[in-house]
């Protein structure tokens, strides 16, 4: 498991964050969508800070924003990922106005 793999040094936060965020992309790239998801989900990007935050991480959020609704809309509505159709819309919806600004 990517999770394993990155847990066996002493990344710091902010590394760990960085990796995880480059495993979903790859995930993503590999077309294994629920995976991404997971990985998405565990970083809990929307309670994410954004003020004061490096240029270079607001890039890696916003992309990983624009990914997590790419793999959404990859998933099949039947995804044990999506609680209902509903939500499942609205949160492609908000990873796309998110990666707008």
């Amino acid at each position: 498991s990517s999770d394993l793999a990155l847990d066996r040094g002493n990344l710091k936060p902010d590394l760990m964050m960085e990796a995880s965020l480059t495993m979903a992309k790859l995930y993503y790239v590999e077309g294994n969508y629920m995976e991404a998801i997971n990985i998405y989900s565990s970083l809990r990007l929307d309670e994410m800070p954004l003020v004061a935050t490096p240029p270079y991480k607001l890039r890696m959020l916003a992309e990983a924003f624009s990914t997590k609704g790419l793999c959404l809309e990859k998933l099949p509505f039947y995804s044990p990922a999506n609680n209902s159709n509903v939500d499942r819309d609205q949160e492609i919806i908000t990873c796309k106005i998110v990666r707008a600004h």
